[in-house]
């Protein structure tokens, strides 16, 4: 009877421990994937001031494709974070860490857009007019209309009483 309830311990101690290890390991790779979404960004933002800078395009697309090797590099890792989620599923689910989308995000969707452009003999980044988002010019509000002459001095109103105090001790 000693036997039975050391061994169950014993399942036990190490059916938690590899557990511990397999949610280390997730979160290792979790602290990876965000390096290399913050390493993806960085490409992301070298591709666009290359591109504005009128960068030769054999340099574009060597910066495309480190952003597509980081790209795998988070796919493969995000794959084993789901391998080892898969593998611990008779534990309870922790609760979602997953963030809004970030502009990298959207930058890898248009990326994605492009490439499948390229690959169908299209030119990359022509979409559609109905495709594309429309927004009205931002107006200021008559709140917002202040004129520069007003903008430049303090109200009385709005002056700390120390100045107001330093003028009139100027003044009489």
């Amino acid at each position: 009877m000693l036997d039975n309830i050391l061994n169950t311990v014993r399942q036990g101690v190490e059916k938690v421990q590899r557990r511990g290890e397999e949610v280390t390991q997730v979160a290792r790779l979790r602290v990876e994937v965000f390096q290399l979404g913050r390493e993806l960004d960085s490409h992301f933002a070298r591709l666009g001031r290359a591109y504005h800078s009128g960068a030769a395009a054999d340099l574009l697309h060597g910066i495309r494709e480190d952003i597509r090797r980081v790209e795998a590099d988070i796919e493969s890792r995000e794959h084993l974070i789901a391998e080892l989620g898969e593998a611990g599923d008779d534990a309870p689910e922790a609760a979602s860490t997953d963030l809004a989308p970030t502009p990298a995000d959207s930058a890898r969707a248009r990326l994605s857009q492009n490439l499948a452009a390229e690959r169908q003999g299209q030119q990359p980044g022509t979409a559609a007019p109905d495709d594309q988002p429309r927004g009205e010019p931002v107006r200021p509000t008559a709140e917002q209309d202040v004129p520069s002459s007003t903008a430049s001095q303090p109200s009385a109103s709005n002056r700390p009483a120390f100045v107001d105090e330093a003028n009139d001790k100027t003044k009489g």
